[in-house]
């Protein structure tokens, strides 16, 4: 992305905020959702794409997925030089250490999910019958959650049996089952904000 580009080449650290917005679009979870149509063989219109619900899942599901991502991988991106990443950003500006820091991404990545939860719930079962490609669409948002997190522990991307710090974190990770994912329990946060003051 251009504007990751042009941070790094700036030596320039991107507010919270701003990386918030921008991550929602970097984890590259648009692109998937435009194959939907494809990928399920279902005919969906315009209406579909503008559903406020269904928008709300999109962006839920994106920030699930770029978030515990960010967790997984910031040992790797620290080292780098990277400031594009939550834990980091959220260490810098709040002063808080490796545990803290991480803590209070996985808290946000919950309070997310549980948004998640609860709203995926709530269209699938007040439109599936009337709307079949909803019920696939959602099914598919929750089968890239869980396919994330098994991913990241499959591939030697993250190296998250190789870091010890690393490994501290993921271990906290109860296994999931399909259908809905979670992610918990949490760890300590310290005396970093809340999470609900960026997963808003």
């Amino acid at each position: 992305m251009n504007w990751e580009t042009s941070n790094r080449a700036r030596g320039l650290r991107p507010t919270i905020p701003a990386y918030l917005r921008a991550r929602a679009i970097t984890v590259g979870m648009y692109t998937e959702y435009a194959l939907f149509d494809v990928t399920h063989q279902v005919y969906t219109n315009d209406r579909f794409w503008v559903d406020p619900d269904l928008r709300r899942l999109m962006t839920m599901t994106a920030n699930v997925i770029g978030w515990s991502n960010d967790v997984f991988s910031y040992h790797k991106e620290r080292e780098a030089g990277d400031p594009h990443n939550l834990v980091l950003l959220l260490g810098l500006e709040h002063s808080l250490d490796d545990e803290e820091s991480c803590g209070l991404a996985i808290d946000m990545h919950n309070h997310e999910m549980q948004r998640f939860v609860e709203l995926a719930g709530a269209v699938a079962t007040k439109r599936s019958r009337d709307e079949p490609a909803v019920r696939e669409f959602v099914d598919m948002l929750r089968a890239w959650i869980r396919a994330n997190l098994d991913w990241a522990h499959a591939s030697s991307r993250y190296g998250l049996h190789d870091s010890a710090p690393t490994r501290t974190v993921t271990e906290r990770i109860e296994p999931i089952q399909p259908g809905f994912p979670t992610w918990s329990p949490r760890l300590p946060t310290g005396s970093g904000p809340s999470p609900r003051a960026y997963a808003a």
